[in-house]
């Protein structure tokens, strides 16, 4: 599993606020890109910092990592009755504001699946939960007025600026498979060299620090850190 930890550092120091963990994706069936895949797997908060919207921001670091990917993410089942809040939540914003600003004829659901990096299942259920997917003739439409959308939008509580992500701030290395380095042929034949690089290799993704996000807002440092838990250590 690879943990996403959210600190927030003042002058004293860097305190966990909370995390995210998910499944590594080379351990799931279908690891391609553009199928769809777990992105988060459990999230929790501590209890000083729930209510302020550090949940909701997890929740949109996990998508933007899909994202990055170029993998379509949902969330592990079976969720909670306070996580299909939070979820159908960010659904509903993602989706508002993609059609929003669309502004061709037709909608491909598909598409929207990739371009936000939301499973096709979660957008036909937030849809079909605002009323805004009906079917006619057997084929299926997405009622997308604008006056109605921007009116919807107005309505929702937007995530405060300093929780949401940036992701030109993410400074992001795709995770490595350190049981496929070590396996490889250069590692095993004659070359010491190789095989001093990968044992480094394993020794650093340990404890170096994968995944680096920095928000600044009114002297406020947040960050993410990602760490690799290795079975059996």
């Amino acid at each position: 599993f690879l943990f996403y930890v959210l600190t927030e550092t003042d002058q004293s120091g860097s305190h966990i606020i909370g995390y995210f963990s998910k499944q590594k994706a080379e351990d799931q069936s279908d690891n391609s890109a553009n199928t769809v895949y777990n992105n988060l797997s459990c999230i929790l908060i501590l209890p000083p910092y729930q209510c302020r919207g550090f949940g909701r921001m997890l929740i949109e670091m996990s998508y933007v990592l899909s994202r990055l990917e170029q993998r379509i993410g949902t969330p592990e089942r079976p969720l909670s009755d306070l996580g299909i809040i939070i979820y159908r939540r960010y659904w509903r914003f993602e989706i508002l504001k993609y059609l929003s600003s669309f502004t061709a004829k037709s909608i491909n659901i598909r598409t929207m699946s990739q371009e936000l990096g939301i499973a096709v299942p979660d957008i036909v259920s937030t849809l079909l939960d605002m009323k805004m997917l009906v079917c006619y003739r057997t084929q299926y439409y997405i009622i997308n007025n604008k006056p109605d959308i921007d009116t919807l939008l107005s309505t929702m509580k937007l995530p405060a600026t300093d929780r949401c992500i940036d992701p030109s701030c993410l400074h992001w290395t795709p995770n490595i498979n350190i049981n496929q380095s070590n396996k490889s042929p250069s590692s095993t034949s004659g070359g010491g060299s190789s095989s001093s690089i990968n044992q480094k290799l394993h020794k650093s993704s340990l404890f170096h620090q994968m995944i680096r996000l920095e928000i600044f807002k009114d002297k406020a440092l947040f960050r993410i850190h990602c760490i690799l838990e290795i079975k059996n250590c």
